[in-house]
Order: structure tokens, then C-alpha cells, then sequence
């Protein structure tokens, strides 16, 4: 199958508003095909933001960049990254300021693919600090 970037899809499920398509720059590196999810209020509380995609059979691979966007403003700012396959958390990394990480998660037989970013409690939280999953892709 070709590779399909997540953000040509509609998510099947979204839970928080502040998702969207993007091509976004993560430590001076773009990355065209991402999906950005932003923290919307300065909270006292942790913010998760979830989508989940339907990803059908026939995908042996889902592989993207974790980062955050260069244009954050809050140096303190850290963002958990997960992504469960079918339900089963498959990775979970927390990111801050600096290079984007690589994951690739085996998708082989899964048909439900969500990724939750979770910002965490900010001394100086903004707008639209942003949690870059970038060229997020199936193969």
C-alpha cells in the first residue's frame, strides 16, 4: 500500500477541541505532513488532546517525528506523547524543547490508531504552544 499521511485524514474520533493539519517547524526542521494539537487555556491541570484514526489492514508500520513546535514560547514546556494500536499503549515519550524524536510503532492487524499529547503544567503558558507529530505516515 502507498504511504498516507494522518494529516490528509479525518480523524474517526477527536476528544478537545485544538487539532489540526499542518507543516510545522520542530528545532529549525519542517516538516510538512504533521498533525499539530495545542494547548487552548492556561489551566492549573494537565490538557490532553486525542485523536483516533481508522486505519483499516494492510499497514505495517506508523512512523513520526514527536516535537514541538519552534514557535512555542514557554522554554518550561513539556508534552507526553502516546500512541496506542488498537486500544494497547504502543509508546509513550515526553518531549520538550530540542529535536523531534523518532518513533515507529508495528501496525501490522491493528485497525484504530490514536495519538494523545498531554501538556503539562507551564510557568508561562501561551496560546498556542503547540505538540507536533510530524510527518505522521502509515507504510
Amino acid at each position: 500500500m502507498p504511504t498516507l499521511y494522518l494529516s490528509s485524514m479525518k480523524p474517526a474520533s477527536a476528544q478537545g477541541i485544538g487539532a489540526y493539519p499542518v507543516s510545522a517547524i520542530v528545532n529549525k526542521v519542517p516538516y510538512r505532513h504533521s498533525v499539530a494539537q495545542y494547548q487552548e487555556l492556561c489551566s492549573e491541570s494537565e490538557q490532553s488532546k486525542e485523536w483516533e484514526y481508522s486505519v483499516g489492514s494492510g499497514y505495517k508500520s506508523f512512523t513520526v517525528w514527536m516535537g514541538l513546535s519552534d514557535d512555542n514560547s514557554a522554554a518550561d514546556l513539556s508534552v507526553t506523547f502516546e500512541v496506542y494500536a488498537d486500544g494497547k499503549l504502543a509508546v509513550q515519550k515526553e518531549i520538550t524543547a530540542g529535536p523531534a524524536r523518532k518513533v515507529t510503532v508495528d501496525t501490522r492487524n491493528v485497525r484504530r490508531l490514536k495519538l494523545v499529547s498531554s501538556f503539562s503544567i507551564s510557568q508561562h503558558c501561551y496560546h498556542f504552544d503547540e505538540a507536533i507529530w510530524g510527518n505522521a505516515q502509515l507504510s
